[in-house]
């Protein structure tokens, strides 16, 4: 039986009800089973907020709360190690550190299907996981793609726009050059008459 005054203890998840934010927990050492308790997060108000629930056999945190309790956080343990984070070398992304660990002083929020978002240690932010972004988003630097960027409707840039590491000139030199072209047209004297000027291919009879 669990004391008549409360005190802060740690306990095993077995049930999450993510509508209500809410879990029920197997408080340890009595092993007895909590009824719906609430999962304290760092802001919460209506329809805003941060969200983090924990999954059935995660290691929670209980302070009491009048005669129950609140979740007010999580501990990895031997069974449910730290994230190992993705871009450590050997993991298929760029290295930062030289530890398959995360590093003091990161941040890292990693999900369970391998998505995340690292702040790592030399200064950089890594990601991995499919983006999409709903609104405007402004970028004030560069931008480099390794792969394909598909654009399903207008792209507009201020500036120039390269391709081949900027080996071929611009869009801009493309377009100059394009409206300063002229095809001669044989045999055609001066007047008031109009004529299509010659394709590279098509020369007009």
């Amino acid at each position: 039986m669990l004391s008549m005054q409360p005190r802060p203890r740690w306990g095993i998840v077995r049930s999450v009800n993510a509508a209500d934010q809410t879990v029920r927990v197997l408080i340890q050492p009595e092993g007895v089973l909590s009824g719906w308790l609430p999962v304290v997060q760092a802001a919460a108000s209506g329809g805003w907020g941060v969200t983090a629930l924990p999954m059935p056999g995660d290691m929670a945190r209980l302070e009491p709360d009048g005669d129950s309790f609140a979740v007010t956080g999580f501990a990895h343990n031997d069974g449910n190690r730290p994230p190992a984070p993705p871009n450590a070398p050997g993991s298929g992304g760029a290295p930062s550190t030289g530890k398959a660990e995360a590093v003091a002083g990161e941040v890292i929020l990693q999900h369970r299907s391998g998505s995340v978002i690292r702040l790592c240690a030399d200064g950089t932010i890594y990601s991995r996981g499919t983006w999409r972004h709903d609104g405007d988003m402004t970028v004030n630097g560069n931008m480099t793609a390794d792969l394909d960027v598909k654009a399903l409707q207008n792209v507009r840039a201020v500036q120039d726009v390269t391709d081949r590491d900027m080996q071929h000139g611009s869009v801009r030199d493309l377009r100059d050059a394009y409206n300063a072209h002229h095809h001669p047209v044989p045999n055609v004297e001066p007047g008031p008459a109009t004529i299509d000027s010659n394709t590279t291919d098509h020369p007009v009879e």
